[in-house]
């Protein structure tokens, strides 16, 4: 029976084949490369491997390069497993294999083979378990996909297989997973051209007291660590900033940026305006979050909401300051009072939400006997009878409510803005009903005006024709009237002249064709596409019923694969800490930059290749968990 050729074989074209099917004169279908040989310098020349003697393909897909290491690897695992259960074979050759009954009552009897791959895996399994302990490693690591990958491919190798050394994966071997990332990002802002890309900027300061900014690229499916730069005696004014948001711009591609977000402080304002005269194509904006974190910061400086801010802050420091108190709260709630955090305003507003959910539990506290009889100690008599007033003071209570009623929104807005789904349609109807919210509160006119100050500053300094055109193409409020509106129907047309700034005829294409989308005509009509409007992430929507107006499908994409905060950012400061950290403080910022380019990119990588992958939630409560996790 003739031997089949491997898959290798539809990589190239034969030109002449021997009859033995061995060696044979082929041509690459990617190079064009005339050689002559089989299947291992087909695959040589496809992967580049040197002991084949033939020269690297340059122009065959990654895509194609690891479809082929992954035959060849579970070839490799094949023939290891053959070669091991071969040596076991051997080694108990001499006690003839003689099956062993341990149990009487065994239904299946227990050869010797059998004892020694089970006592091999027990002792396996104990060496892992003792790294774990030993080095203080998260158990949940044993759950990761690349500890898996790694334990498979230890697996595959004989017993003279040694571990590399710390010098070795500190450098060429990191500098060589640096270069395989690299390449997957080239292969990325192919398709990151289609949707268009969010940069991002943001500073920090590292363990070592550094100043490092970090610059990373967000898309609809995740973002991209691009490069962190340490600005150690640097001045970083307007023109600085500028000049690298500019050099970052230019290396991943002026024609895939459609947006720039920095935070909102005045030297980043000011290289916003230089880089708009700059790149007109391009919309600068404000991070959604800081502003609205800005906005809650405004609200509390007025005098009624700080008194009721100060008071909370009070109650949940008198609680959870002293053990006695603390542990008579938790006999009475499963939930627990919230600090606010350092870095955002908002957690005040969300320690507030926390203590009107535990309103019953705190009041049940101060009137049981074991607490009263506590605060009959003189040391907490004073501050612990104030405390227990204002919990069982209905009007304080009251104020809470209007407070909560009132900021929830923003918060929720926050959130939304904060996760890991593309929201920029949402942002301006959401900031309208928060805006008829406040108008429509139940508060003195004297209460009411700072509030809707506050609100309208901040809304000018958050808006921007990319959320106009979010919210006319977001299949969401596809039924509501927004032409109606100058301010978004002008920011609608805007985009569609960013992304079309080359062709006039495209431009008026796509406006034609939103009166299609407005109507409802063609495959908007279908009742899938109305009701997944509000189920599937806008931009994905677009791409799966706007293909019958191309050029509207188009702005829409690029418009709604948009993030509108620098969130990413900030959550790449925490795999900075995790990365260099006070025992690690050795590491250069060049390694570290480069340790957490891969850890960034290479964890997407996996999440796109994944299609069972479940979105994480951004957890904004002080929750603390039994499970350890690392992200």
């Amino acid at each position: 029976m003739p031997k089949e050729k491997g898959d290798e074989w539809e990589h190239v074209i034969i030109i002449g084949e021997n009859n033995n099917l061995t060696f044979s004169k082929v041509r690459c279908i990617y190079c064009n490369k005339l050689f002559q040989g089989g299947v291992l310098r087909i695959r040589g020349h496809l992967l580049g491997e040197h002991k084949s003697g033939i020269s690297k393909c340059t122009e065959v897909p990654i895509q194609v390069q690891e479809v082929l290491k992954k035959q060849q690897s579970n070839r490799f695992e094949v023939e290891a497993r053959r070669k091991r259960i071969r040596a076991l074979d051997e080694a108990t050759t001499s006690a003839g294999n003689i099956p062993i009954n341990l149990d009487i009552n065994a239904k299946k009897q227990v050869t010797l083979s059998s004892m020694f791959v089970r006592k091999m895996s027990d002792d396996a399994d104990k060496a892992v378990a003792r790294l774990f302990y030993a080095c203080g490693i998260p158990f949940s690591i044993a759950d990761s996909p690349f500890f898996k990958a790694a334990m498979t491919a230890v697996a595959k190798c004989d017993s003279s297989y040694k571990t590399p050394n710390r010098q070795r994966i500190s450098s060429q071997m990191l500098a060589d997973e640096v270069h395989d990332v690299q390449k997957y990002i080239e292969s990325f802002k192919k398709e990151a051209l289609k949707h268009g890309v969010t940069l991002m900027s943001d500073g920090w300061t590292d363990v070592n007291n550094k100043p490092i900014i970090n610059f990373l690229v967000a898309t609809g499916d995740g973002c991209i660590f691009l490069k962190s730069v340490d600005t150690s005696g640097t001045v970083k004014n307007a023109s600085f900033i500028a000049d690298e948001l500019s050099k970052s711009i230019e290396s991943f591609g002026i024609q895939s940026v459609v947006q720039v977000v920095t935070d909102s402080a005045s030297n980043c304002v000011a290289a916003r305006s230089i880089l708009e005269q700059k790149y007109p194509q391009i919309v600068f904006s404000p991070c959604t979050v800081h502003c609205l974190d800005l906005l809650l910061e405004d609200l509390g400086i007025i005098p009624w909401i700080f008194s009721i801010l100060t008071d909370s802050k009070n109650i949940v420091k008198f609680i959870t300051t002293h053990q006695y108190s603390q542990a008579c709260f938790r006999k009475h709630s499963k939930l627990e009072l919230l600090k606010p955090g350092q870095t955002r305003f908002a957690t005040n507003f969300i320690m507030v939400q926390r203590l009107l959910t535990v309103k019953g539990a705190l009041q049940e506290t101060v009137i049981s006997r074991e607490y009263k009889k506590w605060l009959t100690e003189k040391l907490y008599r004073v501050k612990g009878e104030a405390i227990t007033n204002m919990i069982l003071n209905e009007i304080f209570w009251c104020s809470v409510e209007a407070l909560v009623a009132l900021c929830e929104p923003l918060i929720q807005i926050m959130r939304l803005a904060d996760g890991n789904v593309p929201c920029v349609g949402k942002i301006y109807w959401k900031m309208w009903q928060i805006e008829k919210l406040i108008q429509d509160a139940d508060l003195p006119s004297i209460n009411k005006k700072p509030i809707l100050d506050c609100f309208t500053d901040r809304w000018r300094m958050l808006h921007t024709d990319l959320h106009a055109a979010g919210f006319v193409l977001d299949p969401e409020y596809c039924d509501l009237s927004q032409y109606q509106n100058e301010e978004v129907i002008t920011g609608f047309h805007s985009m569609i002249e960013r992304i079309f700034s080359d062709s006039i005829q495209l431009q008026v294409q796509a406006v034609q064709q939103h009166a299609i989308y407005r109507e409802r005509q063609g495959l908007f009509a279908r009742k899938m596409a109305i009701a997944a409007a509000k189920e599937m992430p806008a931009y994905k929507w677009w791409m799966s019923f706007g293909a019958h107006v191309p050029e509207l499908q188009q702005v829409a994409i690029r418009v709604l694969a948009q993030v509108t905060s620098a969130s990413h950012c900030e959550r790449n400061w925490s795999t900075f800490d995790f990365i260099h950290t006070k025992k690690r403080n050795r590491l250069q910022s060049k390694r570290v930059s480069d340790i957490v380019f891969v850890h960034a990119n290479i964890r997407l990588k996996n999440k796109l290749e994944n299609i069972n992958y479940i979105p994480e939630n951004i957890e904004w409560d002080d929750q603390s968990s039994d499970e350890d996790t690392i992200d």
